[in-house]
């Protein structure tokens, strides 16, 4: 009988010629005392802890040792020393790729890839010799012994799964990191990824992330260490912010008070000396403990977040009061617009920003018509210190240097932008080359930049305001500047009232999953709707009841689904004949504001 004994402690594993494969898979544990007497053939490796039979991991530390001479003989195992890492490597991954199938149980379904990511650590001891590890991560969490019963019975290699690494970060720190018990490790060790995961960097990927609980349980260890060598012990602004974050101390009362109660000497005067800062350092916690899920989102284009919010659930359900808003505002707003038209219209300049093409949506209507309150949850989807809210009209010089800090979406509520013209805050020059993508220069203090910084805007943008004497000329802002500004523009009248005059209208919550639901539905729809319509104009007398209308439709070449549009506002008007529309009434209906700017243009020129 010889035995192979693990370093450190008095653990040995019995390889006893006589023994069965399934003994030897199980590599049963006996635990005896280190023996002075040792014999030249022991095995030193490090111990990795027992194998737990029953472990559902989504990561594994996988190790395969070396065999001695005597073992090998049998021929039933292959020798680990002859192999290279990417041999391995093929193993281990032939092992969870294609499992032989259990005897119990449905074999696996699905063609996804098992491993996510995989390291293999190539160990020596000191007669030259070698044994590997190897660190896996699955895509979900999985038992090991189908694993282990593959390997032995397909590549005659035993293995030893360890239950006490359950994260990434563990095993490749135990793999790649030098320490003082194991000062020599792999230090090229081969690395292989599933498609589409990102090279594994192993000295980001062997950092354990933070987590507050275990950094304020890391930190008190640390104080009783301190406290029984007699040596003082300090506290930072990270210690902080954990404790802030695993106590839930959320305002500077609670924080005060839990360190008057419970902190130590060293706490209690951190906090003191930082008093006056308090509030900043629980807002710098709140930042932290959110920057995972904000960098995530920052990560999306736009409009992929809008999907992604999409697909969740409300937690009033169909119950929520914005929904059940939303869906009367476009119920009272029928005659006017669609939800397909607004969707679409949003998604037009969430996608790529405002242009000609894609114009800005202007909700614009009288008091209590629920415009505002439609497009609020954008506030809540992209948080409010990422929307550039409407800036002051009583600050001409830098009204508009708060845009180019980090936001994400322009919600200009109450929005004139005649006045904002004629006040100089935003010149029409401005405004057209803002909303259409253009470049444009924003003045700021003399102090950055000699006084301006060249910004451009490719995001996401909503204008409301009330219509009355919205585009009311000045001796500034002339007509033709406010045509200028209609074309960048895409009108959405609300004329209806939420609630009759007199009442008191209800505070309607934001929520931002049903904003985007309503929003990518609508704008399927509108796709779905685009798709039907493939037939030809049909002839004037066919295609609408208002004289001439078809021949002038079809003179200026407008398309189909836009001809559709124009002829059913022009017949709303309760027109006859299309010489009664003059220039103006052109330039106000909402599907010719849709048009491209050179079908407007043909289409003007048409009028005779």
């Amino acid at each position: 009988m010889s035995f192979t004994r693990h370093s450190h402690v008095g653990v040995w594993f019995n390889r006893v010629s006589s023994i069965s494969s399934h003994s030897l898979i199980a590599m049963s544990v006996i635990a005896l005392p280190i023996v002075a007497a040792a014999t030249a053939d022991d095995e030193w490796i490090e111990f990795l802890g027992a194998e737990a039979s029953t472990a559902d991991q989504s990561v594994y530390l996988m190790t395969f040792s070396r065999v001695l001479a005597a073992r090998l003989a049998i021929g039933d195992l292959s020798d680990i020393t002859t192999f290279s890492k990417q041999q391995v490597l093929d193993c281990v991954l032939d092992a969870w790729e294609n499992p032989m199938q259990s005897a119990v149980g449905r074999p696996r379904e699905s063609d996804v890839q098992v491993v996510k990511k995989a390291v293999v650590f190539e160990e020596f001891h000191a007669d030259g010799s070698k044994h590997f590890h190897v660190a896996v991560l699955l895509v979900r969490r999985m038992r090991f012994a189908l694993i282990k019963r593959t390997l032995m019975s397909r590549h005659k290699l035993a293995s030893h799964f360890s239950a006490t690494h359950t994260q990434w970060w563990s095993l490749i720190r135990y793999g790649f990191f030098p320490t003082l018990k194991k000062p020599k490790t792999d230090e090229d060790p081969l690395r292989w990824t599933g498609a589409g995961v990102a090279p594994i960097n192993l000295f980001e990927d062997g950092q354990e992330p933070f987590q507050a609980k275990a950094w304020v349980k890391r930190r008190e260890q640390k104080d009783r260490e301190g406290d029984s060598k007699g040596a003082n012990t300090s506290f930072t602004k990270l210690d902080f912010t954990a404790l802030v974050l695993e106590k839930k101390l959320r305002t500077q009362a609670s924080v005060l008070r839990y360190f008057q109660q419970k902190g130590s000497v060293a706490m209690q005067a951190f906090v003191s000396k930082h008093q006056r800062k308090l509030q900043d350092f629980l807002d710098d916690a709140l930042e932290w403990d959110t920057a995972s899920e904000v960098a995530a989102a920052e990560e999306q284009t736009d409009w992929a977040l809008i999907s992604m919010t999409a697909d969740k659930e409300c937690a009033h359900g169909d119950d929520c009061p914005y929904h059940l808003a939303s869906q009367d505002f476009f119920f009272r707003n029928a005659a006017n617009f669609s939800c397909e038209d607004l969707a679409q219209a949003l998604r037009l300049v969430l996608v790529a920003g405002p242009s000609k093409q894609a114009r800005v949506p202007f909700l614009v209507g009288g008091t209590n018509t629920g415009k505002t309150s439609l497009i609020a949850p954008f506030e809540q989807l992209f948080g409010a210190n990422r929307v550039y809210h409407l800036p002051a009209v009583t600050d001409p010089k830098y009204a508009l240097r708060n845009w180019m800090k980090n936001k994400r979406f322009v919600l200009w509520d109450e929005f004139s932008p005649v006045e904002f013209a004629d006040h100089n805050v935003l010149p029409v020059t401005v405004f057209k080359k803002a909303f259409n993508g253009q470049w444009f220069e924003v003045q700021v203090p003399q102090s950055f930049h000699d006084g301006n910084v060249p910004f451009r805007w490719q995001r996401g943008v909503v204008f409301t305001n009330k219509l009355e004497g919205l585009w009311t000329p000045t001796r500034k802002v002339p007509q033709e500047d406010i045509r200028h500004i209609q074309s960048r523009v895409h009108l959405f009248q609300c004329g209806s009232e939420f609630v009759p005059p007199g009442e008191v209208r209800p505070e309607i919550p934001q929520c931002a999953v049903h904003l985007c639901k309503w929003i990518v539905a609508g704008a399927a729809r509108f796709d779905a709707q685009a798709v039907l319509v493939t037939q030809p104009i049909l002839a004037p007398m066919q295609q609408t009841s208002v004289t001439g209308l078809g021949e002038l439709l079809a003179a200026a070449a407008i398309p189909n689904t836009a001809s559709i549009e124009l002829s059913t506002e022009v017949t709303a008007l309760g027109a006859v004949d299309v010489r009664e529309l003059s220039r103006e009434d052109w330039t106000t209906l909402r599907s010719f504001q849709m048009l491209r700017p050179l079908e407007q243009r043909r289409l003007l020129r048409s009028l005779g």
